[in-house]
């Protein structure tokens, strides 16, 4: 059984492999966001997981300013 920062690490790790290999002019990138509760309200769990993946892309926009 996989946790999601295992599955998190490898998607980033494949997505390096593909860019260093690849000859476009741009690169391919994800913002991930994982939010795991005891809470059944499938609302609710979306809204937090989709904070989280716009933090995650926050942070990338300023490491690439």
């Amino acid at each position: 059984r996989c946790d999601a920062s295992t599955v998190i690490s490898s998607i980033r790790s494949r997505l390096a492999k593909y860019n260093s290999m690849s000859e476009k002019p741009y690169e391919v990138s994800v913002s991930i966001g994982v939010y795991t509760s005891s809470e059944t309200e499938f609302s609710l769990m979306l809204q937090e997981a989709d904070k989280i993946m716009y933090e995650d892309k926050k942070t990338k926009k300023y490491r690439r300013a």
